[in-house]
């Protein structure tokens, strides 16, 4: 899917921010309206697109969780709202609204870069509030982004997606010096729970057309959604990965089985009433999150990460907020925490030469 908005709420104060003229002028069929110190409410729909400035900072830690492993990952915040419509995403609970955000001051928000760049090695991405490339074909951000992010040294950014929305990306050799990043999943559940994303082969796709651009590439199976013959569905997700992408390429592969907040689960008996993936056997875990009991989620990674490895042997794997016992138990990292999982990701640096 492509997605165009057909009304957009534009705050007056950026009106004539490039962004704000970009989407405008990409946009004319839609019902344009001008309302200061805009924002989504819970009553506007996904079809409606509010152009504004960022209420907060650009920059900030990914969420970390006590006693569980973190990545040390900091996020850039483009804008909220995601019209790809997953069963599982947290967003349909988070936000309360189902309508878009794009910031459009970008002024402060290269500041910021500018600033948190000086500091030690960065690993740095959108795609926390929003998927990173799903309105990328009406701001054109990742183009003003990408001559920034090729200028610096002590940078890995990653644009993380689950489109094929990569133009603007394509436009430019990066030299391994940017990621592109994709979540996956098994085709079945990509029909039954990911209404609007494209196929996982045309995903892959995109990958291998940005590998051939120079960009580092990245796999997010997350969530893994337990399913009527998964370890099968999920092998072929990984044979497929390495028939589109070279090992040498991918900066690291991460995996996290589904788990939800309690108050998601009456949003999505609301809002799509036929997924079944709520009504599985869940434990709550010490971050208060609905997760399947370890040893189904350990048997989980064991399949995946083995046939990961059959086809590249030091995979840089990890794993997305799981407890201490499960990183011993499945790759055994004995007192593992997160300055453990920071160090090892921070190896893309020498990898790929981004000093």
């Amino acid at each position: 899917m492509r997605y165009l908005p057909l009304k957009v709420v534009v705050d007056p104060v950026v009106s004539d921010t490039a962004i704000a003229r970009r989407v405008l002028s990409l946009v004319p069929c839609a019902e344009v309206v001008s309302v200061p110190a805009c924002a989504p409410g819970p009553h506007d729909t996904g079809s409606t697109l509010f152009l504004m400035n960022n209420p907060g900072p650009f920059v900030k830690k990914c969420p970390e969780t006590p006693q569980y492993v973190c990545c040390g990952y900091r996020i850039l915040n483009i804008g909220t709202g995601c019209p790809i419509g997953c069963t599982y995403c947290i967003l349909n609970e988070y936000l309360g609204s189902r309508a878009m955000s794009a910031y459009c001051n970008t002024e402060p928000l290269f500041r910021e870069l500018a600033e948190v760049v000086k500091g030690p090695f960065l690993r740095l991405g959108s795609g926390e509030f929003t998927d990173s490339l799903v309105l990328d074909h009406l701001t054109g951000l990742s183009a003003d982004l990408i001559p920034f992010l090729l200028k610096q040294r002590n940078l890995l950014f990653e644009f993380k997606t689950k489109t094929v929305n990569i133009n603007n990306l394509i436009k430019y050799e990066v030299q391994r010096k940017i990621m592109a990043s994709w979540s996956v999943n098994p085709d079945v559940i990509v029909k039954a729970e990911e209404h609007g994303a494209p196929s996982l082969e045309k995903r892959l796709a995109a990958a291998r057309e940005c590998m051939k651009k120079g960009y580092i590439i990245g796999f997010h199976f997350d969530p893994i959604i337990k399913h009527d013959n998964w370890e099968e569905n999920y092998t072929k997700v990984v044979d497929l990965i390495y028939q589109h992408v070279e090992p040498s390429c991918i900066g690291w592969i991460s995996l996290g089985c589904f788990r939800f907040v309690p108050a998601l689960k009456p949003v999505v008996q609301r809002l799509y009433p036929h997924t079944k993936i709520i009504y599985e056997e869940f434990v709550q875990g010490k971050d208060r999150k609905m997760r399947y009991f370890r040893p189904l989620r350990e048997h989980i990674y064991d399949v995946i990460i083995s046939r990961i490895k059959k086809y590249h042997p030091d995979a840089p794997v990890y794993f997305c907020m799981e407890t201490p016992a499960v990183w011993e138990r499945v790759l055994g990292k004995k007192t593992f925490s997160s300055d453990g999982l920071c160090g090892m990701l921070d190896e893309v640096r020498e990898k790929f030469g981004l000093d």
